[in-house]
């Protein structure tokens, strides 16, 4: 692994645990396993990192929302696009808590926020979709699906969506889709 990969690691782990103000540069170094000055020879200063970090880490999870097959029913759509979004949510849930935490308190700038970069996308995939399918729905799917997912990002620790056997999975989604009422 390259430097700049184990600090992006370390970052990680420090964010997550302590946010962006309760985490030093010495720490993160430290957590890599490098010198405080590789760091900012790398990265140029903490803000750099985290943005990096986000970007890094969670960058190609946006895009991966258009990834979503246009044929489907649009109850198998909005399926798909849920457990598309648990998974990516599950696997990266600290990370997003502290995100969720950071973005509320204004320290991450709009083009990294990615609660609100989600909610764009979804809106996005949700308004393709409608017009590939000839589609007008009164009911704002993209809100509903984004506080759905906000909630689950929240409020959900005890599910861990992407370890769940496939039927468990199923079961959740229809649960969601069910109280949605497409």
């Amino acid at each position: 692994m390259d430097t700049s990969s184990k600090i992006i690691e370390a970052s990680i782990i420090v964010f997550t645990k302590n946010g962006y103000l309760g985490s030093s540069t010495k720490e993160i170094a430290k957590t890599a396993d490098v010198a405080e000055m590789t760091l900012f020879r790398k990265f140029g200063s903490k803000q750099n990192l985290f943005e990096e970090m986000i970007k890094s880490t969670l960058g190609h999870e946006l895009s991966d929302v258009l990834d979503i097959n246009f044929d489907l029913s649009i109850k198998d759509f909005i399926k798909k696009l849920f457990h598309n979004r648990l998974t990516s949510i599950s696997k990266n849930i600290g990370l997003i808590r502290m995100i969720i935490q950071e973005s509320i308190q204004g320290r991450i700038p709009d083009n990294l926020n990615y609660i609100s970069q989600i909610s764009k996308k979804i809106k996005e995939v949700l308004n393709k979709y409608q017009k590939t399918h000839n589609v007008n729905s009164d009911l704002s799917l993209d809100i509903v699906i984004s506080g759905v997912l906000l909630q689950y990002a929240i409020l959900s620790p005890e599910i861990n969506y992407h370890k769940l056997t496939e039927l468990k999975q199923k079961e959740y989604i229809n649960n969601l889709i069910s109280q949605i009422k497409i």
